[in-house]
């Protein structure tokens, strides 16, 4: 039998367990996690092979990748040194996501986990994640390289810009754009819309930083 193989980009992230869980959901036997920062001691993560990056050809044939780095910015440079490798993004979706037959998923680095719940018309484009039990309404376009943490809830009919970051348990109500390079504190309330490079948090949500470059943790 053939087995499905995967390469996850991002050893070191928070993230890297439930991206495992996500690839053995849609059928992944061989998962290799790579360290592109070369910082994993670990010879294995939950029972699967840590590569370096200079490993990969010698160790796998496997050409398919994601990448479960939280932050928007570095998921992107990160995604762009795979392509250099000669390595194609794969989208995942977990199996316990309720996922409408009327949304448009890209097939490119998209990795979605459980109890995710993606309505009618919803639009996902290159690299999103999204993690646990999101709800995203119908008609929402989320785009590129946008992070959507655990229990975060976007209403219909909104727009999220490219290399945004919606924290853990944030709410968007319906109808709202999101611009570029924006940051939404986990928890927040957000009534109105966000121009690009914002942090907005409270209850409602009010602009508490302008001119950020983007999502940068402080790891």
């Amino acid at each position: 039998m053939n087995k499905k193989s995967i390469l996850i980009f991002g050893a070191l992230s928070s993230f890297i367990s439930v991206a495992i869980e996500i690839c053995e959901s849609a059928g992944f036997h061989k998962i290799y996690c790579v360290d592109n920062l070369n910082r994993v001691k670990e010879k294995e993560i939950d029972g699967y092979k840590v590569l370096q990056v200079t490993e990969i050809k010698r160790e796998t044939s496997s050409r398919k990748f994601i990448c479960c780095i939280h932050t928007p910015l570095f998921r992107q440079t990160v995604a762009a040194e795979a392509k250099k490798l000669g390595l194609e993004a794969e989208s995942i979706i977990h199996k316990e996501t309720i996922l409408s037959s009327r949304a448009t998923i890209s097939p490119h680095g998209v990795l979605i986990a459980e109890g995710t719940i993606v309505s009618s018309h919803a639009d996902i484009s290159d690299f999103v994640l999204i993690n646990r039990g999101v709800k995203i309404g119908h008609d929402v376009n989320i785009s590129s390289f946008t992070t959507v943490e655990s229990g975060a809830m976007i209403g219909g009919l909104c727009t999220i810009g490219e290399k945004s970051y919606i924290g853990m348990g944030a709410i968007i109500l319906p109808k709202v754009k999101i611009g570029n390079n924006c940051l939404i504190a986990a928890g927040a309330v957000v009534r109105g819309d966000v121009s690009d490079n914002l942090m907005v948090a409270g209850v409602p949500a009010v602009v508490k930083k302008t001119n950020i470059p983007g999502y940068i943790s402080e790891n």
